[in-house]
């Protein structure tokens, strides 16, 4: 019984001694005497905004939530929507085309002469209108080497005026430019260029397929139409100074066909024809085109003598393939759905 007694004697002891203690290192330090250095400033801990202490704040390793971003201001989204506000939107249509070709040239007077070359072929066009304006653009080309000599075909135009829309992608226009079109090797030498020319008709444009046709007059300013080898005393020679020529063209342009021609009369009594064409078939990025020009006039030999000037109505066809790359298409700039922009 005594040594249970004092067992539990010692054990009360012992746990107020234990308390005693621990009340003891809770106690914050006495201040220090006056005049007596205190502790340095520099080691004291100071408060930290971000890391509030006391009652109620949050533990330290659970970061305070921020406020998310008000809507419509990300600045990613404003770039981008302001990007695309800039890109130019129009309806219309372009195509382009190159590729290695082959021709033949047959010149029809008194008798055929006939050659063929090798060489390239380019061709590029485009139409289109926007916010009231309309334009039009081509160029078709050919260089080549054959038995006439080295060939030059090419057709070029180009306008720009008004669009009236009348339907989804669809306008009538009305253009002012010029155009013109030239053949030259050893045996025909050929060209008419006319300025001003007024375009006009329709054009319409569909997501992938696109076409314009329309009258077009204007005044050919220069034309000469001179058939025959020279050197082999075949030369036929007509130059025609200013005067009236009308006719008109259509283009198509899509995924899978291209297609564009014109033609043009300069009036007279004894009037120049000239037409020009080309039309592709497009399969992904391969093409296989035709393309053909026709020229048609009197024309009158030099009369070296002893001959006599002799006229004739004389005419040359120039036909040719090519195989290459290209491609076609349309858009409607109306038919491209909008982003909507966030709001606050």
């Amino acid at each position: 019984m005594f040594r249970r007694a004092r067992l539990a004697t010692s054990l009360a002891s012992l746990a107020a001694a234990l308390t005693a203690g621990s009340v003891a290192s809770a106690e914050p330090e006495a201040p220090p005497p006056p005049g007596s250095a205190g502790p340095s400033s520099s080691a004291a801990p100071s408060a930290s905004p971000s890391s509030p202490s006391g009652p109620g704040a949050p533990p330290r390793s659970q970061p305070v939530a921020s406020d998310p971003p008000p809507a419509g201001k990300d600045c990613k989204d404003d770039k981008s929507e302001s990007t695309r506000d800039k890109i130019v939107k129009y309806d219309g249509a372009f195509d382009v085309a190159i590729g290695l070709a082959g021709a033949r040239l047959d010149v029809n007077m008194d008798t055929r002469q006939s050659s063929q070359s090798l060489g390239m072929f380019l061709h590029l066009g485009a139409f289109g209108a926007k916010s009231g304006g309309a334009f039009s653009f081509k160029l078709s080309s050919v260089l080549a080497q054959g038995g006439a000599g080295f060939e030059v075909r090419s057709h070029g135009e180009a306008f720009a005026g008004l669009g009236l829309p009348v339907a989804d992608g669809g306008q009538v226009f009305l253009e002012l430019g010029a155009s013109g079109s030239s053949f030259k090797n050893d045996e025909l030498e050929a060209n008419v260029l006319s300025a001003p020319m007024a375009y006009g008709g329709f054009q319409q444009s569909f997501d992938g397929f696109g076409f314009q046709l329309g009258p077009r007059g204007g005044i050919a300013i220069r034309t000469e139409w001179e058939p025959g080898d020279e050197a082999a005393g075949r030369r036929h020679q007509r130059a025609l100074k200013p005067r009236v020529g009308y006719g008109g063209a259509v283009a198509v342009a899509s995924k899978y066909i291209i297609l564009d021609g014109s033609l043009l009369r300069v009036a007279g009594t004894e009037p120049l024809y000239a037409a020009n064409g080309q039309v592709c078939l497009v399969a992904a990025v391969l093409v296989a085109c035709g393309f053909v020009d026709y020229w048609r006039s009197v024309a009158t030999t030099s009369g070296a003598s002893p001959l006599p000037p002799v006229t004739r109505d004389v005419d040359a066809t120039y036909i040719g393939i090519a195989l290459g790359f290209g491609t076609g298409g349309a858009e409607v700039a109306s038919s491209k759905p909008s982003t909507p922009k966030a709001r606050d």
